[in-house]
């Protein structure tokens, strides 16, 4: 062989039809799990977006509960002062 000279190309065959389904079988595998992981997800970030809102809540319960000292709002002294202001005049 000359130097710089290439080696013929190999020829190349079309696929055969066993190997057609066989790439069709793991395209069709891929396309199942990539289906199911994203399903996964999707519910996984649907119960954190639950969880988060329920957390939320929680949060401005206790929010709620520090303003006010555990009371509830109709019995503070602040609550009866305003409701009763108003109410008098």
């Amino acid at each position: 062989m000359r130097h710089g000279a290439h080696p013929p190309l190999a020829e190349k065959h079309p696929p055969t039809i066993h190997q057609v389904e066989e790439q069709k079988r793991r395209a069709e595998a891929d396309k199942l799990a990539a289906i199911t992981a994203l399903e996964q997800r999707s519910r996984e970030f649907l119960r954190e977006k639950e969880e988060k809102k329920q957390l939320e809540a929680k949060i401005s319960a206790m929010q709620s509960q520090l303003l006010i000292g555990g009371q509830k709002l109709e019995d503070t002294v602040a609550f009866r002062y305003v409701y009763i202001g108003d109410n008098l005049l």
